[in-house]
């Protein structure tokens, strides 16, 4: 998992950075579709992050106690450290009122990407539960929850409603998918064939690129139908990427098992570098896709070393992440 953890982490910049680009739809065409190239491909960093989990912490053993100690420990002294930085760094770059900056980070988290750790958190008080089921299920009884949540995955889809029925499927939706599926496919010795893989990710990748490219031209905006988490396409194209690492891309280096290391710390700090890019109109090339390539290479060495020396100051590991 090092070699995907690693990808996941740098995609989850690389769409920050894109952001501000693909915001600018009325300027150069060709210069927003390049980034919507890059974009496109971002966008199974959340899922790949959640497989991972799957894959990881669902097995037969958990107990229960150690299990919730063990992972809200890893999630709550980051999570709360990283609050107060936010918070304090917000509060000198804006004009936002101390108690409404507080306010804010209790319900909604302290800055944009937060909202991970908030479904983070719900995932890890559930696992306990769904690996009952998980490890027990039948190969057969794990497909019907794939087909089930598919089926909510497609009612989820604006295009799709009009045609299915509005079936209550609750217990079957959000990322939770996710988790189970980096479960299944971690565990399957069901190995494809490369070009099969290749050939659903790059279906699924062109289906996500060109349905944002038609729908941001319609709509003369960008139109981020094509480019939800939990769009079918995406979720296709997590599942290709993941067995694509599981059993093609198994070779790493100590430079990616490091930034593997610290991708919990390098998620949480990123986006203060970012900030600092375009608050000082920082660009390193007229062409936009060059430039966020490299703008996601500086922020992800940037963040890297930062985690990295903030880990060596006591109590480091605990708190930074």
């Amino acid at each position: 998992m090092t070699n995907l953890r690693a990808l996941a982490t740098v995609l989850v910049i690389a769409l920050h950075v894109c952001a501000d680009y693909l915001a600018d739809f009325q300027q150069e065409a060709w210069q927003w579709e390049s980034m919507n190239l890059l974009d496109s491909a971002t966008r199974i960093c959340i899922g790949l992050f959640f497989m991972i989990t799957g894959a990881l912490l669902i097995n037969k053993n958990i107990d229960l106690k150690a299990f919730l100690k063990t992972r809200f420990t890893r999630i709550l002294f980051p999570f709360l450290f990283w609050t107060g930085v936010y918070v304090a760094f917000v509060y000198c770059i804006s004009d936002q009122s101390l108690p409404d900056l507080l306010k804010h980070s209790f319900y909604y988290g302290a800055a944009y990407h937060f909202w991970y750790i908030y479904v983070l958190i719900g995932i890890y008080l559930f696992i306990p539960i769904i690996a009952v089921f998980a490890t027990q299920a039948q190969s057969q009884k794990l497909i019907y929850f794939f087909v089930i949540w598919t089926i909510w995955l497609l009612n989820n889809m604006y295009f799709f409603r009009d045609f299915l029925p509005n079936i209550n499927l609750i217990y079957f939706s959000g990322y939770l998918g996710y988790v189970v599926l980096g479960y299944y496919l971690h565990r399957t010795t069901f190995r494809p064939k490369l070009k099969v893989v290749l050939a659903f990710l790059l279906v699924s990748y062109v289906i996500t690129f060109l349905g944002t490219a038609i729908a941001s031209t319609e709509n003369e905006q960008l139109e981020t139908i094509f480019y939800q988490y939990l769009d079918v396409n995406v979720v296709i194209m997590t599942a290709a990427t993941f067995m694509l690492f599981k059993y093609w891309v198994t070779q790493t280096t100590v430079w990616i098992a490091t930034f593997s290391r610290y991708s919990f710390g390098i998620f949480f700090i990123h986006p203060i570098f970012i900030w600092f890019l375009n608050h000082y109109s920082v660009s390193f090339s007229n062409l936009w896709l060059v430039d966020a390539l490299v703008k996601t290479c500086c922020v992800s060495l940037l963040s890297l070393a930062a985690i990295y020396l903030l880990n060596k100051l006591p109590k480091g590991k605990l708190y930074v992440g």
